[in-house]
């Protein structure tokens, strides 16, 4: 956590030389880009009770924590003028709504971890090294932005940021999740338990085997679709190296594009997708296909070519997002094969509404976006929360929670 905190830090110093100095924004507007998005600290700040007690603080530990290094990749698409400032404001606001709800939860959990004869030497220790990563960073950050420029010291932590959430978790120990609102089993019947809301699209965790199948997770599709926005994100950032037009463009593009894209999928789907496994395979997968699909078309921009390069790029991409899924999981390679129609689809549909395609992004746009994000979440969710079904003496045996980042 020092080190999140210290890389978003580090990025203020090098955005506000940016704004002010090649961008030219003016005084007043680089202080409203900023004034703006702290509304996000009091909303998140109000709604974090309540979202704790919904979801349980370790959960929205994970969520939260991992959405906040989300959004300061951003920054490496700010431009001069309105879009510019509109782009600052909303990545901002993003993140620190997301810090607003992840920074209680912490300071509760950290709270409650430590002896309260130690609390004080606890929190003292605790701003100390918080104050000196933070110092240390913007340091470093300083000088790499001197060397390379600061739009790609920013993006540098942002990459960076986008890696903490599974190369930090690596070593950590399985834990068993909080769940306020977890269901009760006595006999076969189901008890609630009194405390908190009940969550009917969880109640069905320990089901027996011969239960009937739980309904559909509406909830859980509502958040993942907000995924979405994923995709427009991955696209600025992908486009970075300049339009898809030979191999090197596609190959780094599609690195850049899939590494955003699959942090933002995990990110929405609540747990149910493990970062350590489902970001490296989004990454690798959308390199490779983006790299078949465009040489295949021979970088051409028309609806059949664009339609052709979605269903390529697709199969080494669903592919490996399937190798990435729980191996126990039933009918993993239906979506191998789905992936490579969705993504078929979202080029169709970004071309029919107009989008300027002929500028070689690395990935559809937002109405191609928000389509494949629908569907591919009522084909996996329900896949992802059944699982697989115990049979015989197995279904008899307690199971053993899985950790969230394996």
């Amino acid at each position: 956590m020092l080190a999140v905190n210290g890389l978003i830090m580090a990025c203020e110093p090098l955005l506000t030389f940016l704004m002010l100095g090649p961008l030219g924004f003016p005084t007043w507007e680089y202080g409203l880009a900023f004034a703006l998005p702290c509304l996000g600290g009091i909303v998140g700040s109000r709604l974090a009770p309540r979202i704790v007690a919904r979801w349980g603080r370790q959960r929205v530990l994970r969520v939260f924590g991992v959405a906040r290094v989300c959004w300061p990749v951003g920054l490496v698409a700010v431009g001069p003028g309105l879009p510019g400032l509109l782009t600052v404001m909303v990545v901002e606001f993003g993140l620190i709504l997301c810090i607003g709800v992840f920074n209680p939860a912490m300071a509760t959990e950290r709270l409650q971890a430590t002896d309260p004869g130690s609390r004080a030497r606890m929190l003292a220790a605790w701003s100390t090294t918080s104050s000196a990563t933070i110092a240390l960073l913007t340091t470093l950050w300083g000088l790499l932005a001197g060397l390379t420029g600061p739009r790609l010291a920013i993006g540098a932590a942002g990459v960076l940021l986008l890696a903490t959430p599974w190369l930090t978790s690596a070593g950590r120990p399985a834990a068993t999740p909080e769940r306020p609102d977890a269901a009760a089993r006595s006999s076969g019947h189901r008890q609630r338990i009194v405390s908190g809301r009940p969550d009917a699209s969880r109640m069905t965790q320990n089901r027996p085997p011969d239960a009937p199948p739980a309904a559909f997770p509406w909830r859980r599709l509502g958040i993942w679709t907000l995924g979405f926005l994923a995709f427009p994100l991955a696209g600025i950032l992908g486009g970075v190296v300049g339009p898809v037009d030979d191999p090197a463009s596609a190959l780094v593009g599609g690195a850049v594009t899939g590494l955003v894209l699959g942090a933002g999928q995990s990110a929405a789907s609540l747990g149910l997708l493990r970062p350590v496994r489902w970001i490296p395979a989004t990454t690798v997968g959308m390199a490779a296909g983006l790299v078949l699909g465009a040489a295949a078309v021979g970088y051409r921009t028309t609806l059949a070519d664009l339609a052709l390069m979605g269903l390529l790029t697709g199969i080494p991409l669903g592919v490996a997002q399937a190798a990435a899924l729980p191996a126990d999981l039933r009918h993993r390679i239906g979506w191998a094969i789905l992936v490579p129609l969705l993504w078929a689809l979202g080029w169709t549909v970004t071309t029919l509404v107009g989008v300027d395609v002929e500028s070689g992004y690395t990935i559809f746009g937002s109405t191609g976006a928000v389509t494949v994000t629908v569907l591919a979440g009522l084909a996996l969710l329900p896949l992802l929360r059944r699982g697989t079904r115990p049979t015989g003496a197995a279904a008899a045996q307690p199971t053993a929670t899985v950790p969230w980042w394996k």
